[in-house]
């Protein structure tokens, strides 16, 4: 998995080595399937560095979202790349903009870390997210977890889960928006059943994002 960097510092060089600076300018990029297109070219491209350095000077590009592709392509096709590097002209500025991003981050990690583990070891450790700030009830005669998120006074988004696969992205996105501090209240009910994950990593993912995005953007 590729590390963000990000670089207030002039210069082309990183970790005592110099790389070439990739400008992203003249880029049209719309969707988030743009953004994957681009941050897999950018990997394949540098595929044999150690790090990428990448400076973006066109409006249209988002370095949060383009940071975030970068991250998630790296999972699907590892590569030797380990870091890419973002040059910024106000680190606080940037800082405060992209925390919410490492905050999803830091949930797609937890994610991919339980994907492949027995429903029970999922409903379990997500079933310890309370530090998180997160409301969390178990019923054991109706065989279902409450986990509730209230970061706002509007209506409570209620949200239903039948399956381990289901759970782990409704719980990976409350721990992402609890992180971030998103003014979202949500309610998820989680329905145990000892089905195994069936769905590959990149779908995994590619859930998580979706539901977290429409309160990071």
């Amino acid at each position: 998995m590729i590390e963000i960097v990000l670089d207030e510092n002039d210069g082309c060089d990183f970790c005592g080595k110099e790389y070439e600076i990739v400008q992203i300018k003249d880029v049209v990029l719309g969707s988030w399937s743009d953004y994957k297109l681009m941050a897999s070219s950018l990997l394949e491209n540098h595929k044999n560095e150690e790090a990428i350095i990448l400076n973006i000077t066109d409006n249209s590009c988002s370095l949060n979202k383009l940071s975030l592709a970068l991250f998630v392509e790296s999972v699907k096709n590892p590569v030797r790349t380990e870091y890419a590097v973002f040059k910024v002209s106000n680190l606080a500025k940037t800082r405060e903009t992209y925390n919410p991003y490492i905050a999803l981050t830091i949930a797609i990690k937890y994610a991919l870390n339980l994907v492949d583990e027995e429903p029970k070891v999922i409903y379990k450790n997500i079933s310890g997210l309370g530090y998180l700030g997160l409301e969390i009830e178990r019923d054991y005669v109706a065989n279902n977890m409450i986990m509730s998120l209230h970061n706002s006074n509007d209506d409570i988004i209620k949200i239903k889960t039948k399956n381990a696969f289901e759970a782990l992205v409704s719980a990976s996105a409350l721990k992402a928006l609890s992180l971030a501090k998103s003014q979202v209240s949500i309610e998820v009910a989680v329905e145990f059943c000892e089905d195994k994950c069936l769905f590959n990593k990149d779908v995994l993912v590619e859930k998580i994002i979706e539901n977290v995005s429409p309160w990071i953007n």
